[in-house]
This record gives C-alpha cells, sequence and structure tokens, in this order.
C-alpha cells in the first residue's frame, strides 16, 4: 500500500488480482488498467520518492512503471523477471534496484529503462554439478538448479574469480552432471536431456592485458544482453550454445519367418528399434572413455559415438542410478541401495556384492589402479576385486559421505560431507590422508593447478587459497 505524501486522499493498493487506485481516501478503489491479467500478483508498489507520478510496481511477470498516476504502466524488463522488491534512490531517481527470483539483484542508472546484475559479493545459488577443464585448470564449470533461464551454466575462465553464464541451447533447463571427453568437449546433464558443449564453442582464456570480467556482472549473466529495453536473460547469439545428445537408438532381437531351401524356419535377427528422444533427467555422467556413460531417468545408458546416439535403458529393473563411473572396459553404477558392474563397456550388467551394513550410496569413482571406491551415509568403502571383498577407512572423522570423487591429477580420492566443513583426500597407496578446513558446508569437491575448489551448499563456488596448507591424517 501506497499513500501519497503530498497528497494523503490518494491510496495506491496491490493485490493478486492487479494493483488499485483511491483517490478518497479508501472509500472507493478503482482496478487499474495497462498490466495484463496474468501478471496477477503484484508483490510490491514502490513510489518515486522524488517524483509521485512516477510508481513501479513490480509483478510475477516483469516490473511495471507509470510516469502519469497510474493512468497508463510500461512493462520495464522481460515477463520472465519475477519481481520480489523494488528500492528508488532518494538522492537519484535514475537509480533504481530489483530484488527478483533466480537472479538476484538487478541495477539501473536509467529509471529502469535497462537493468544490469548487482551481485558482487552475494550468492545464493545452488550449485550441483563441478567440472576442472583438464587442459586449463583455471577453466571451471559449473551446473546450477532452480535459476531457469538465469540459471543452467557457467564457466570461469579466471579460477573462479569471475564466472560468465553460458546457457544458450540448455532453455532453461538444470545442470546436475558435467563431464569432459577425451577431445574436451564439455557434456552436461540436465533436467531433460543430454547437452554437448565443444571446446570450440568456449569463451577464450581471459587475456591478461584485458580487465577481468566483474563477477557482478558474471554472477548471474547480463539480464539484458538480448534487448536492453526488455531487459530479457541470456547471452549473445555469439556466445557458446549447447547442443542436444539425446537420441536413443536400441537394438534387439525379434522373430522372423525366412524361407530356407523351399521351407519356412523361424529365425531370430537383430534390428534396430525406432528412434526416441531422451527427455528424462540426467543425474551422472563419466565420458573420459571411448564409451560414455549416463545414468538417466529412462536407465543406463551408453554411447560409442560421442553421444550422436545412446543404447541402454532399465538396469535390475530400475533407472534410479545416481552416479557412475568407468576405467578401461570396466563400469559401475550405484543407486542408493545397490551397485551393478559391467565389465563389457555397458553391453550387459550384473549386480555387485556391497556391505550389508550400508543404508545409502552416495557416489562411486574408480582409482587409477581399477579400486572402486564408494562412498555412503556409512563412511567411506574401496574393493580391489569387483566387489568379492570391501574394506572400510573407519577412522575419518565424519561419515555420511556425500561426494566422492578420484583427482588423478594428484592420485587422491577426494571427500566431502554435506554435514561438515571439512574435506578430506586419500592416498589409494597408503591410505593416509590430508585435510582441510574450508569454513563452508560441501557439496562437491575437485582440485584445479594444486588447489581445492568446492561447491558449497549456500555461498556458491569456493576456491583455496593459494596460502592454504593441508593437515596430515593418520591410517
Amino acid at each position: 500500500m501506497i499513500i501519497d505524501p503530498d497528497k494523503p486522499r490518494i491510496v495506491y493498493l496491490s493485490a493478486c488480482s492487479g494493483i488499485y487506485k483511491s483517490e478518497n481516501a479508501g472509500e472507493l478503489f478503482h482496478k487499474i488498467q495497462g498490466i495484463p491479467s496474468t501478471a496477477r500478483r503484484t508483490r510490491v508498489l514502490m513510489q518515486d520518492p522524488a517524483n509521485h507520478e512516477v510508481v513501479y510496481a513490480g509483478t510475477t511477470e516483469g516490473l511495471y512503471k507509470t510516469s502519469d498516476a497510474g493512468k497508463t504502466f510500461q512493462r520495464m524488463t522481460g515477463p520472465d523477471v519475477v519481481v520480489n522488491d523494488v528500492f528508488v534512490d532518494p538522492g537519484d531517481s535514475n537509480h533504481v534496484l530489483l530484488a527478483i527470483d533466480r537472479g538476484g539483484v538487478l541495477a539501473s542508472k536509467d529509471a529502469g529503462v535497462s537493468f544490469e546484475s548487482s551481485n558482487e559479493g552475494f550468492s545464493g545459488r545452488r550449485v550441483e554439478a563441478l567440472l576442472v577443464d583438464r587442459g586449463n585448470p583455471a577453466r571451471l564449470f559449473a551446473g546450477v538448479v532452480n535459476d531457469k533461464s538465469y540459471g543452467g551454466a557457467f564457466v570461469s575462465s579466471n579460477g573462479g574469480a569471475s564466472w560468465e553464464h553460458i546457457g544458450e541451447g540448455l532453455e532453461g533447463r538444470d545442470v546436475f552432471a558435467l563431464a569432459q571427453a577425451q577431445d574436451g568437449t564439455v557434456v552436461a546433464g540436465t533436467s531433460h536431456g543430454i547437452f554437448a558443449l565443444a571446446m570450440d564453442n568456449h569463451p577464450n582464456d581471459t587475456d591478461p592485458s584485458q580487465p577481468a570480467q566483474s563477477s557482478e556482472n558474471a554472477s548471474t549473466g547480463h539480464p539484458n544482453d538480448k534487448d536492453p529495453s526488455l531487459g530479457t536473460p541470456g547471452i549473445t547469439s555469439d556466445g557458446p550454445i549447447w547442443q542436444p545428445r539425446n537420441t536413443i537408438t536400441n537394438t534387439s532381437m525379434k522373430a522372423a519367418i525366412e524361407s530356407h531351401h523351399g521351407e519356412h524356419v523361424d529365425v531370430e535377427k537383430r534390428v534396430t528399434d525406432p528412434s526416441f528422444e531422451l527427455q528424462s533427467r540426467v543425474n551422472a555422467l563419466d565420458v573420459s572413455g571411448d564409451v560414455w556413460l549416463a545414468s538417466t531417468g529412462f536407465g543406463l545408458l551408453t554411447s560409442r559415438d560421442q553421444g550422436a546416439s545412446w543404447q541402454g535403458g532399465p538396469v535390475m529393473g530400475s533407472g534410479e542410478y545416481v552416479s557412475v563411473t568407468t576405467h578401461e572396459g570396466l563400469m559401475a553404477a550405484a543407486r542408493p541401495d545397490g551397485v551393478v558392474l559391467s565389465t563389457d563397456s555397458g553391453l550387459t550388467w550384473m549386480p555387485m556384492g556391497i556391505p550389508t551394513t550400508l543404508t545409502r550410496i552416495h557416489r562411486v569413482a574408480y582409482s587409477a589402479d581399477g579400486t572402486l571406491w564408494l562412498g555412503a551415509r556409512e563412511g567411506v568403502y574401496f574393493t580391489h576385486d569387483q566387489g568379492k571383498t570391501w574394506l572400510w577407512i573407519g577412522r575419518l572423522p565424519f561419515t555420511d559421505v556425500g561426494d566422492l570423487y578420484y583427482d588423478a591429477a594428484m592420485d587422491r580420492v577426494l571427500v566431502s560431507s554435506r554435514i561438515s566443513e571439512q574435506i578430506y583426500a586419500i592416498d589409494p597407496k597408503t591410505m593416509s590422508w590430508k585435510w582441510w578446513q574450508t569454513g563452508y558446508r560441501i557439496g562437491l569437491v575437485r582440485t584445479a593447478g594444486g588447489r581445492v575448489v568446492a561447491s558449497s551448499l549456500y555461498d556458491g563456488v569456493v576456491v583455496e587459497p593459494q596460502a592454504a596448507e593441508a593437515q596430515t591424517g593418520q591410517k
């Protein structure tokens, strides 16, 4: 509700059904026209302190503005901008701030004609995937969820100092998994399918002669790149574009009748089933080998042509696999209550024995020697013989392992827990470990150029300071 300070009989009122105005101190209200009926939820009204004829309306379908005391309204942003609050600088009416869903804070220097993100020092993103470019450890990729057109994927070319939004082609999909192929292609598992980003489409490394992009612009992506007058989020058309890799072309054995020497006989032939497009969520990817492996809502899928086509489906009657890993023809996939193994690059699968004490499995990973590591609610386990026997690292200070990742550069198994601020790096040869106190609750952990990089639960991506030193643990 707004009461005009110059004319107290004028009252503005916002409601789920629109905006109303009274000119007789609230005895009678009339609905203001000019805002579409679909923008029903007007969450905030803000009057320009210097010019009371100007009123901003923050709705669930954009920011509206009137310059004639409500006679007419004009939308100042795209309809996808959900406005939660509006602030007009009392000392400069051209300076307007918006608090919006998914995109954080937007700032305008021209009374709402155009906006830029203003999020330096602020992060509220949920990072579900993290990837370090194997050819350039200064290049980091992050996958986020819940942010629609403001989210999807981000890239940093300077070790996490600043980030650029690379969501073109994802069409607002959430990103739950990121992996890199042998040729450098980055592959994303999303809420609806698999997408690939070729290296020649990547942003170039930061030019040392040029100033780094500010983190306030990088943290959400410029909301006006496509059309500054509308504030539509996105990146320019000449930026990196994700391409779908979702064709499933399974084969099956079908009976047919053929004539041999004048007699009709039943034969079985392997035929290609009609292809279709993957539409389900992708939980995990491993594209490091010649055969790619993906865990999807449709089941476990493999590709022998770099994602051009996929084969597979439910394994052991389930499609709920949360983690996958490959090693020289061996493949393992984990669901919360079990692990399956393939010794022929995904052509066939068999159940793997697991410790009876396990109640929930979160991650599986192969180390360089073929040892399979498992992170679960009960801690860290490993097997040298494909699940026939398991050993438990019982002296780690925490259990409930949320992430477990083999880092080939360090030859260490990295372990973190969502209930802890500590990260552990286990030496698979000596079973000793080092640990870091991060100061953040950690979701995912990786290393980049010798520094630990992690996704936090509440503060985006965090990077180890150069001067940090790990503590040494015991067997």
